[in-house]
Formats: structure tokens, sequence, C-alpha cells
């Protein structure tokens, strides 16, 4: 179990209510895909194959960016870190099935995981800035995020 201090609560919690999830959802998740299209063709395409394929096209930086199912996707991911933010004292098990169905049903490496988390932080400090997304204010978001990956990772433990 994660201890948490009233500040990290108090961070996360008045971040969190900051956060348009339609807005940062779908970019950190076009951040994830163009960055795999961009560094590693061959690590994007098997990623594409294997998790993505139903989206349609995603061939191009433009089409990622413009391809309503990642937008939606990216919507959906925001929404669970939503419960976890809800659920900060039982985050493991309010993962529990996710982590399962990521695990023993979508195969998803969970290294994913913790990539998509970076790009989350990174579109939530873009929006927000300094004044925002002051240190400690960091702190406890990536405290929180690491968390949600260590939850979203367990079934692989």
């Amino acid at each position: 179990m994660v201890e948490w201090t009233d500040a990290e609560r108090s961070a996360i919690t008045s971040l969190w209510g900051k956060i348009d999830v339609a807005e940062i959802g779908p970019q950190a998740l076009t951040r994830l895909l163009v960055m795999l299209c961009a560094i590693k063709l061959i690590l994007f395409l098997w990623f594409y194959f294997r998790y993505f394929q139903s989206f349609g096209d995603l061939s191009t930086n433009a089409a990622i960016m413009g391809n309503p199912k990642v937008a939606q996707h990216g919507r959906t991911v925001m929404g669970g870190l939503e419960n976890a933010v809800k659920n900060l004292d039982n985050i493991k098990n309010t993962y529990a099935n996710l982590s399962h169905m990521h695990s023993e049903k979508l195969h998803v490496d969970p290294d994913n995981f913790r990539v998509l988390a970076e790009c989350i932080s990174l579109c939530v400090a873009a929006k927000f800035g300094p004044s925002v997304f002051t240190a400690d204010a960091q702190e406890a978001w990536q405290k929180f995020l690491a968390v949600v990956v260590s939850a979203l990772g367990r079934q692989y433990h």
C-alpha cells in the first residue's frame, strides 16, 4: 500500500481537477504513437499490428493526430486515471481487472504503461507550465503515475 501525504493528495486531486481528459488523453496517446513511429519503425509496426490495427491508418504523424479512434482511446485512458484519483488508497485493487486484461488477453508490454505515463506528464506540464505544475505537484504526480503503472503491471509479476 502506498502512503500519501496530505500535500500529495491535494496536489494530485487539484491537478486532476484542472485536466481536460478530452484534451490530454488524445495528446498523450498521439505523442506515444508518433514517438514509436518516428524512433523505431519496426517496433511501431509490431505495436500497430498487435494492438491498434483496428484503429485504421496510423502511417503518418498527420494520420495519427487526426485519428478519432486514437483520440477516443486517449480519453478512455484518462478515464482510467480518474478511477485511480478517486481510489488513491486502493489503486492496485482498482486496477486488478484492467491489469489482468492487459496481461492475459491483450499481452501488452508493461513498459508501454511507463512510456505512456511519461507522455501524459509531458502533456500536463506543457499545458499548465511551472505556475501550476510546480516541482511539488510534479513530484506527487509522478509518484501517482508510478503507482498506476505498477498496478497495471501487477499481473505480469
